[in-house]
């Protein structure tokens, strides 16, 4: 599998499509596009958002 594959799977996650209609559009197997989520994810490389959800630490000023 190509980089831009996995690059236009996860694109297409990304939009909003289902594994299955991901397969149909760029016709590959569900079970394809199931391993370049999970390499994808496994490797650390989820949304930003994720990364950076949650309360924030609060600074505290030592003497």
């Amino acid at each position: 599998m190509s980089c831009n594959e996995i690059c236009q799977i996860l694109g297409t996650r990304l939009a909003g499509a289902s594994v299955t209609e991901i397969s149909q559009i760029l016709s590959v197997s569900r079970g394809t596009v199931s391993k370049a989520m999970a390499a994808y994810t496994q490797c650390g490389k989820t949304s930003s958002a994720k990364q950076n959800s949650g309360r924030e630490k609060k600074l505290i000023e030592r003497d």
